[in-house]
């Protein structure tokens, strides 16, 4: 009787042991293409990309992944913004040291509309971290959330994708690659016509918003999907955040079909 009841707790602590590395493992929908976490394998991109790609990055912070962009396509043009002004000195700061010449730096926020906005700095819980500003965000945090992230309001110039690719005679983007920390829906929503014209679109994902007028996951999805986009891999932890990367309709069709001959349902 004792070894039984034995047994029975062992499973039970073994069981809860497994629950909760579940919980707190990556989960995937379609295929992984991420190294780490948050982190793209941009290994596999240039079989999509032409030699000299247009690559925008809105919420490139430091510029760890500008400067990858810019080594892996010399010939390419990357537009990189970045709305905090901590991040925009180091971003400044990365590219010069990495000597990349290819590379287009803008402090600029992305938005839902044209001329300026408050922007939401994040200095972590103690309100002294620049290491924190990646959380910062055109989107106030909602009531209960401060506490993680603290920081002060400053004013910004905004624009709208659509307003800057026009006034910048860029017609294509062949990577777009999203990090505003909860505005990416209106940043979208708002460009209908360079959203058209955006071939892979790599995008922060919301299954928990924390922010006032966040747009969760499944929601934007759906608007993707209507959008004539394709989702391809989408790594994220339950309940949480997460990364996704969608491909135009047009680009799914033409490798998976007429390069592949692969004929999936979507």
């Amino acid at each position: 009787m004792k070894n039984n009841c034995l047994k029975t707790l062992y499973f039970c602590f073994y069981l809860v042991l497994f629950n909760f590395a579940l919980l707190r493992a990556d989960h995937y929908e379609g295929i992984n293409l991420f190294s780490s976490y948050n982190a793209i394998d941009l290994n596999w991109l240039p079989q999509f990309l032409p030699y000299n790609p247009v690559i925008l990055e809105a919420g490139a912070f430091r510029g760890q992944d500008t400067v990858r962009a810019a080594k892996i396509w010399p010939n390419g043009r990357i537009i990189a913004f970045e709305p905090d002004p901590n991040g925009f000195k180091e971003l400044e700061k990365n590219v010069a040291e990495a000597q990349v010449t290819n590379v287009e730096l803008h402090s600029l926020a992305l938005s839902s509309y044209n001329g300026s906005a408050l922007f939401n700095i994040c200095l972590g819980p103690n309100n002294n971290e620049p290491a924190y500003g990646y959380a910062s965000s055109l989107l106030p945090l909602k009531k209960g959330m401060e506490i993680f992230c603290k920081g002060p309001q400053i004013e910004v110039p905004c624009v709208t994708l659509d307003a800057w690719c026009k006034e910048n005679q860029i017609d294509t983007i062949d990577l777009l690659r999203l990090e505003v920390e909860g505005a990416e829906y209106g940043v979208l929503k708002n460009s209908p016509n360079i959203l058209k014209k955006v071939k892979i679109l790599y995008i922060k994902t919301y299954i928990h918003p924390h922010r006032l007028g966040m747009t969760n996951y499944p929601a934007l999805k759906e608007f993707l999907e209507k959008s004539n986009f394709v989702l391809l891999s989408h790594r994220y932890q339950p309940g949480i955040i997460g990364h996704a990367i969608f491909l135009s309709r047009e680009l799914f069709d033409a490798y998976f079909k007429l390069s592949l001959g692969m004929y999936l349902e979507y």
